[in-house]
């Protein structure tokens, strides 16, 4: 953005040519623009490309059989299986905002595609926030109430009260709140770069009549 800046620097100065230079700032917009929701698309497609690789390597039989022990197999498939849908409709909508902010030739149509892009990656980033709390839910409360070894944990400390219960529950929130913190912190280290790259770009546009 180097060349960005010095370009607003000499706005005002060639009174013989400013509409050059606006044009020359709006180019270097829409291509900086187009590029964050280029490498939105590409980084989406790498995340799900890894959580399936992942998925493919530990869902073996053994896993399936503890699902079962759980008595959760059918309500995990389920979830995964609507977390892909939705996951790849993110990253159609992530295509179709980088297609349409790639042919945009108005300021104004390319301020809308710029709102659109970030509202739909705050949209992505809260959608895999909440599945990710609702599967650790469904896990936390199918061993809690299924798997013998914390059953016995719970009954060791209960001693007639529910010690066991906050105990466990409290450890499992814990673990949540520090895997969500992870997953937040990846999130706006990588989404979060690029969503201020279209910010800054989106109240340059704002300076430029159209």
């Amino acid at each position: 953005m180097e060349e960005l800046d010095l370009l607003k620097k000499n706005w005002n100065k060639t009174e013989n040519f400013p509409k050059v230079s606006e044009e020359k700032i709006y180019a270097m917009l829409h291509k900086n623009s187009s590029s964050a929701v280029k490498w939105i698309f590409i980084i989406s497609l790498i995340e799900i490309i890894f959580w399936s690789g992942l998925n493919f390597f530990f869902n073996d039989d053994e896993f399936f059989k503890l699902l079962d022990s759980y008595h959760i197999k059918k309500q995990i498939v389920i979830l995964t299986v609507i977390n892909y849908i939705v996951i790849l409709f993110f990253i159609y909508k992530f295509y179709h905002n980088y297609k349409r902010i790639n042919t945009t030739d108005s300021v104004k149509e390319l301020l809308k595609s710029i709102l659109e892009t970030r509202k739909t990656v705050k949209f992505y980033v809260w959608y895999n926030l909440g599945m990710i709390t609702l599967s650790f839910i469904i896990v936390m409360i199918s061993q809690i109430i299924y798997d013998p070894n914390i059953s016995k944990l719970i009954n060791k400390v209960n001693n007639n009260s529910n010690i066991g219960y906050i105990l466990i529950i409290g450890i499992y929130l814990i673990v949540l709140a520090i895997f969500i913190g992870l997953f937040i912190l990846f999130y706006r280290l990588i989404y979060g770069f690029l969503l201020k790259r279209l910010k800054k770009n989106y109240h340059e546009l704002e300076k430029i009549e159209f």
